[in-house]
């Protein structure tokens, strides 16, 4: 229990005043400079112990103002709730541990406060002027690994990174003009992190007519977020039917937290190949483009147009060269191309932007080797024979026999004669092959 009297500190005019409580010089419960989670009825709150004014005998700790103005000139009871966790145990095997992978300082050189709440959440708080600490998961476990690299993915693309003169970054924020997309990166965020949906400001950039703000404001809203959280500003720039929406939570804590849980999932988004495809599923969300011949990647920084490359190296996906592009403002650009490459990308499910999906589809079903696909499909309706899968798909004898060769030779058929003629049947590699182009073609229906 911390022994203290409140003291109101005039700044000028009453909503600028600070609330400081002064400790007994009998306290030995803290030690300057220790930060510190003080509770004070409901209220947790973190502050630092330090000196009152200029004194080197008064010391104590700031009180928010929405407690600190019912207690001036009062003496005041709070209870000591935690200290700051100076060291963090490494935790289970196979789970990410925020406190162990972010920093203790910030690109400002302020501390970053860490409180151990209880076994599954941790308090983080940057010791800076008007900053609000967040609660967030203790661990991030291996069942959400694979989705937090996703978001890291989709962040590299569309998620605000800047800074003003190695400022704090000010708010976590992600831009994109499908609802889909926000919606998708919101809720897995609250799946991660445990951060409620009622957090998020919407900020929908829009060209239309005022008369349309409603409709708009309703649109976006399907996302689960109150729409007293959803603001609309016109931009004349922008051709979106709904506009472009911009997701933002204010907090400075929360957005340097998870620019550096962000930094954490650069340095493992290598690891294995499992990882690599939750980030390149990540790119799909944002900066992945698909056009009638290529998949590409753009952005201005280089860096992430090389991390592209890399991870779809590790997925044995071939690429370009990186390329300067003065043409975008300078962009720098990586394209893959070839059948391989894209049956690969959709083989493992890489592209979760509906359009682009469906784009990329239609470009491997345009695809010469999509005629294997329709002798396989031939032969699964019983079509086993030369003749009959040349009628049913109106080739020719010899065109036919050629294909059902060549797919018996590259392991997709195998044959038995009866009655003196080839009896073809997929094989496991073939029926493998089948459902995919099979699955591929009904997703266009």
């Amino acid at each position: 229990m911390l022994q203290t009297k409140v003291h109101r500190i005039p700044k000028g005019t009453m909503s600028c005043d600070s609330y400081f409580a002064i400790l007994e010089k009998s306290n030995k419960d803290v030690t300057s400079s220790e930060a510190i989670l003080v509770k004070y009825g409901k209220e947790i709150f973190p502050t630092v112990i330090r000196n009152y004014g200029s004194s080197r005998n008064l010391s104590g700790f700031t009180v928010p103002k929405r407690i600190g103005r019912g207690l001036e000139n009062k003496e005041i009871k709070f209870n000591l709730f935690r200290k700051n966790a100076s060291t963090i145990k490494s935790g289970k095997r196979g789970y990410i541990n925020l406190g162990k992978i972010l920093p203790d300082k910030t690109i400002r050189n302020f501390p970053l406060y860490k409180f151990d709440l209880n076994r599954s959440q941790l308090l983080f708080w940057i010791y800076a002027r008007g900053n609000k600490p967040i609660i967030l998961p203790k661990y991030i476990s291996p069942e959400n690994i694979p989705s937090l690299l996703e978001i890291f993915g989709a962040f590299v693309c569309e998620g605000l990174k800047a800074r003003k003169k190695n400022n704090h970054i000010d708010r976590l924020s992600f831009s994109n003009a499908e609802i889909e997309q926000i919606k998708w990166f919101i809720e897995t965020i609250e799946s991660v992190l445990k951060i409620n949906k009622n957090e998020w400001k919407l900020q929908i950039l829009f060209q239309g007519d005022f008369n349309k703000f409603n409709v708009i404001k309703n649109y976006w809203s399907g996302i689960g977020v109150p729409k007293q959280n959803i603001t609309i500003v016109k931009n004349s720039k922008i051709s979106a039917k709904y506009g472009v929406c911009i997701a933002n939570i204010y907090n400075s804590t929360l957005a340097e937290v998870f620019s550096s849980i962000m930094e954490y999932c650069n340095t493992i988004s290598l690891n294995s190949q499992d990882y690599a495809i939750r980030v390149f599923r990540g790119f799909s969300r944002g900066d992945l483009g698909v056009s009638s011949r290529t998949v590409s990647f753009d952005s201005e920084k280089k860096e992430d147009v090389s991390l592209f490359k890399n991870i779809c190296e590790k997925l044995d996906i071939e690429t370009s060269s990186l390329r300067f592009n003065p043409c975008k403002k300078g962009w720098w650009t990586c394209y893959i191309t070839g059948r391989k490459n894209f049956e690969k990308i959709l083989r493992f499910d890489g592209i979760k932007h509906y359009n682009r999906r469906k784009k990329l589809i239609k470009i491997l079903l345009r695809n010469k080797s999509f005629s294997s696909y329709k002798y396989l499909e031939a032969v699964a309706n019983h079509a086993n024979t030369t003749q009959k899968s040349s009628h049913l798909l109106k080739r020719s004898i010899i065109t036919t026999r050629f294909f059902l060769s060549k797919l018996k030779k590259e392991g997709y058929l195998k044959s038995s004669i009866q009655r003196n003629q080839n009896i073809y049947h997929l094989t496991a590699k073939g029926l493998h092959t089948f459902k995919f182009y099979n699955n591929l073609e009904n997703e266009l229906i």
